[in-house]
């Protein structure tokens, strides 16, 4: 049952990060196509980096799990009021200027 649950979490979140990852993606794979071979070591490139970072992170949270979540849970906190703050920013400036284009 656990498997299944986290097998979902992973589906869902595959798809939920497609809106950044499929642009990246797709824009490596289309300059990839134009450059024959040269392209096809840029794509192999990305896609190994993107697997060992992955990899790396995944690796993290099966050995540290939740404990290192508890010994950073200051910094944590304070790196999540950077990140909504910076969110924020980012869909204000995005917004402000998909406005001036209209």
């Amino acid at each position: 049952m656990m498997r299944l649950g986290l097998l979902g979490y992973g589906i869902a979140y595959g798809l939920a990060s497609l809106g950044c990852s499929l642009p990246i993606f797709l824009s490596v794979v289309a300059y990839s196509a134009a450059l024959g071979v040269w392209g096809l070591a840029c794509l192999t490139t990305y896609l190994i980096a993107i697997f060992v970072s992955m990899v790396i992170f995944a690796t993290l949270a099966a050995i540290f799990g939740h404990a290192l979540f508890l010994k950073l849970g200051k910094p944590s906190y304070m790196a999540q009021i950077v990140a909504a703050v910076a969110l924020i920013a980012s869909g204000a400036f995005l917004s402000w200027t998909g406005a001036r284009m209209v």
